[in-house]
């Protein structure tokens, strides 16, 4: 009987069939001597291995239980000493009679069976392979016999005969026969309750990432049962965090039954630990009170160690699902009395996450378990993730807010890299490395890429509405844009294409297998190679178009009209090919020819360039001999830049599976760190030898290096002080502002909460609180514009939405698209 595939299904809900004996057909004596005078046989004996025997209908197989099992009727040496002749023999009846008196030794002689039993083990293997269900079924519980009567002796005595037989055991608990599958479990459950639980644990460990999901789920649930057994002695021995780190990849896995066994081995391993805790404080007699107070004092230490264990053992998310999991008071062993797997109670024994189920299951939960839900996603946080977001966008407030005043925080009018020219790559690594995060919890493909679009279409929306020309906030007190010149591009649409690009990469290359295994090294590389031929693919399209298309003349007419030029028509002379000049590069050329010279930035930040004005680096009065391309449009977030801005978000996708696949928090640095090095060193090579200028306008290949390489040591830092060394509170303005990041960012970044201040003003526009704050609070208190404004744009937009959002974070509200 074929059995269907095991790797890529669920096992179906059928409804309990009646358990049958096996019979024995009755073949008539005609029959039979027809059958051995035919002419095929030349009268000679048949080969009868395949026949069915010659027996009465009262030969029928029978599955007697253990307790019912009699002792070896006659002589037991002598049936110990033919039983594996017999396990061997062909005769599927005597297997079957053999393997009841290989039982019967078990109860009731097991000396005698104790010298052969290897021997035996080895033939029930063998039997567990026959195709016959009368055979499988009864050698099955035949281990189970063997197991309570050998527990202690048999993975030593026997050990790779002990491998082949937990094998077996294994595959045939993950069977579709519904008889067999439940007497292998009996048989799993009677090894895990009878075997030593330590060395038994060591052996059931490799299986916990075996590639059937159901084997993983029969292996976790028994290493469960012997987590259930250890004392604190035994499970450090075995190691208290390679425990904890079996346990937080279960809980991601696909079936129900592997999460609900890791939830039970740290609830097993908590309460061994705290038991242990609780013993060392009840060994000294005190006083009652003293006792008390010593008690509570012990379970704080044992709490901070357990706490310290999981942070070093455990990468952020999982540590803090292992602290959900065991902050449940729910929790109670099954009904065998023998600590089986533990499960919880009520209507949410198997509520999880929603990002983390089928789609229908997720439908079907209510609204309390998406409240608890909601929670517990955001106690999972990678909070060194968000402080590194609330980092980004305190930057981007400090340099839009300052870098008029302090040009080395500004933008680089061309080639080079300021503090602002890093702002970008930034948002983007930041993008890429969540990616991994979040579609790692949606198995459903057409699923994931519907959230995916619509979180695109919401970040072009928010990014049209407030660069796009439309807002005019907070100088102006004016919205609306003609048509004919709105910009089409921005920081956020470059932000939502290569979210996109990247986000459906990801979906579309990810396999589900790849969630199960654990990674190190190059292995990560390996996995999502196809990942990484797409970044060389879009770097060598990038790099063919920079340097391959022809750049002819082209002219523009100015609209800035405080210029002397205003309304007149300029021509900018070019007809090169492979420039990286302002005027004449390819990039520009393309958002020229595909947007309009109409829908393009009309601030660039080269109007600063030394060619331009004498006051280079800040802006000033155009020069009186300076070229005609100063005052020309450009488009720093265009088309062929945002294209190669897609490597930056896939350098962050690559950091977000380091997070995901490496559990070891020093295993990740040195990944991060290497990685970080490597580029920048990298990027300021080809800077600084002239191959490739630094350049954000273009958004060349030695930026995307310096950048992203910056943006991953920045990261490992953060990680470091903020996930690894507990330091989190120091950071934590910084965190709440990237748990609100699009809040901060519209209402300070985009300035939409001055304007809305600035609406409201006394006898003038110029009069406003804001106007008021900054010229009588900072500037004339330190008698400085540039000290005024940088400590205005720190202690007014920067650290008052860091306490917004810090409210708002205790409040438990958050802005997200």
């Amino acid at each position: 009987m074929a059995l269907r595939a095991l790797d890529n299904t669920l096992p179906a809900a059928v409804a309990d069939r009646p358990k049958k004996a096996a019979k024995i057909s009755k073949p008539t004596v005609a029959a039979a001597a027809a059958a051995a005078a035919s002419p095929e046989s030349g009268g000679k004996k048949r080969n009868d291995e395949n026949l069915t025997p010659k027996a009465t209908a009262e030969q029928a197989v029978e599955y007697v239980r253990s307790e019912d099992l009699q002792p070896v009727a006659g002589s037991a040496k002598a049936r110990a000493a033919g039983l594996v002749a017999e396990l061997d023999s062909r005769d599927w009846v005597k297997v079957c009679e053999a393997l009841n008196d290989a039982r019967r030794l078990a109860i009731h002689h097991p000396a005698l069976l104790s010298p052969i039993l290897e021997k035996v083990v080895l033939a029930i293997v063998k039997t567990m392979k026959n195709p016959r269900s009368a055979v499988l079924k009864t050698s099955v519980m035949a281990c189970a016999d063997i197991f309570r009567a050998f527990g202690n002796l048999i993975s030593s005595a026997s050990g790779e005969a002990f491998d082949k037989l937990l094998l077996q055991l294994l595959l045939k608990a993950s069977q579709d026969k519904r008889f067999v599958c439940e007497e292998a479990e009996k048989a799993m459950r009677a090894m895990a309750t009878s075997m030593p639980p330590l060395p038994l644990l060591k052996k059931l460990k490799s299986y916990v990432h075996h590639a059937n999901p159901r084997v993983r789920a029969k292996a976790a649930v028994a290493m469960a049962h012997c987590a259930a057994r250890m004392d604190v002695e035994t499970m450090k021995e075995f190691g208290m965090p390679a425990l904890l780190q079996v346990s937080a990849e279960l809980l991601n896995d696909r079936l129900p039954e592997a999460r609900e066994a890791a939830r039970s081995i740290v609830t097993s391993t908590h309460a061994a630990f705290f038991k242990d805790a609780a013993a060392g404080q009840e060994e000294e007699e005190k006083e009652k009170e003293e006792e008390e107070k010593e008690k509570e004092e012990a379970m704080g230490a044992a709490a901070a160690a357990w706490e310290s264990l999981c942070a070093l053992s455990l990468s952020p998310i999982s540590a803090q699902a292992v602290a959900k999991i065991v902050s449940q008071p729910q929790i109670a062993m099954d009904g065998d009395g023998q600590g089986g797997v533990a499960k919880r109670r009520g209507a949410a024994a198997d509520e999880e996450d929603p990002d983390r189920r089928p789609g229908a299951e997720a439908a079907a939960a209510d609204k309390d378990g998406d409240d608890d839900e909601k929670a517990a996603r955001r106690s999972r946080r990678v909070a060194s993730l968000d402080v590194f977001r609330g980092l980004t966008v305190a930057l981007m407030i400090l340099v839009d807010g300052a870098g008029g005043e302090w040009p080395v925080i500004g933008h680089a009018p061309w080639d080079g890299c300021n503090l602002a020219d890093f702002v970008m790559p930034f948002f983007l690594f930041i993008v890429g490395m969540a990616i991994p995060l979040s579609l790692k919890r949606i198995p459903d493909r057409g699923r994931a890429v519907r959230r995916v679009v619509i979180r695109t279409l919401k970040l072009l929306f928010w990014g049209i509405l407030l660069q796009g020309g439309y807002s005019h906030a907070p100088d102006e007190l004016a919205y609306g844009v003609d048509m004919k010149h709105i910009r089409w591009c921005g920081i956020l649409q470059r932000i939502a294409f290569a979210y996109l690009v990247v986000a459906v990469i990801e979906i579309a290359t990810k396999d589900a297998n790849i969630q199960d295994q654990s990674s190190s090294g190059f292995s990560i590389f390996r996995m999502y190679f196809s990942q990484w031929i797409v970044a060389c693919c879009i770097l060598l399209i990038y790099l063919s178009l920079v340097y391959g298309i022809y750049v002819p003349d082209w002219e523009f007419r100015v609209r800035n009209v405080d210029s002397p030029n205003y309304g007149k028509v300029l021509t900018v002379t070019c007809g090169t090919r492979g420039k990286l000049s302002p005027p004449c590069n390819a990039v520009g050329y393309i958002d020229r020819k595909v947007l309009g010279i109409n829908h393009l930035y009309q601030k660039p930040a080269w109007r600063r360039h030394r060619a331009c004005t004498d006051d280079s680096p800040h802006e000033g009065p155009f020069k009186s001999d300076a070229p005609a391309w100063c005052a020309s449009p450009f488009e720093p977030e265009g088309l062929l830049s945002s294209f190669s801005a897609v490597l930056s978000t896939i350098i962050g996708v690559h950091y977000g599976h380091v997070l995901v696949h490496m559990k070891s928090h020093m295993d990740r640095l040195k990944q991060w760190v290497t990685m970080g090095i490597a580029l920048l060193l990298l990027g300021i090579i080809l800077h600084f030898s002239h191959a490739i200028p630094l350049n954000k306008q273009l958004y060349t290949f030695s930026y995307i290096c310096v950048t992203a390489g910056a943006a991953g040591i920045v990261f490992s830092m953060l990680y470091f002080l903020v996930d690894m060394v507990s330091l989190g509170y120091v950071f934590a303005p910084l965190r709440w502002i990237g748990m609100n990041a699009m809040l901060v960012y519209i209402m300070a970044a985009a300035g939409v909460f001055e304007g809305f201040l600035n609406g409201w003003y006394y006898d003038g526009t110029n009069n406003t609180l804001v106007y008021w704050v900054r010229k009588h609070v900072f500037v004339r208190v330190w008698h400085s514009a540039r000290v005024g404004i940088l400590l205005y744009v720190l202690v007014a937009q920067i650290l008052l939405w860091a306490l917004v959002a810090g409210i708002l974070h205790r409040a438990g509200v958050y802005w997200k698209l």
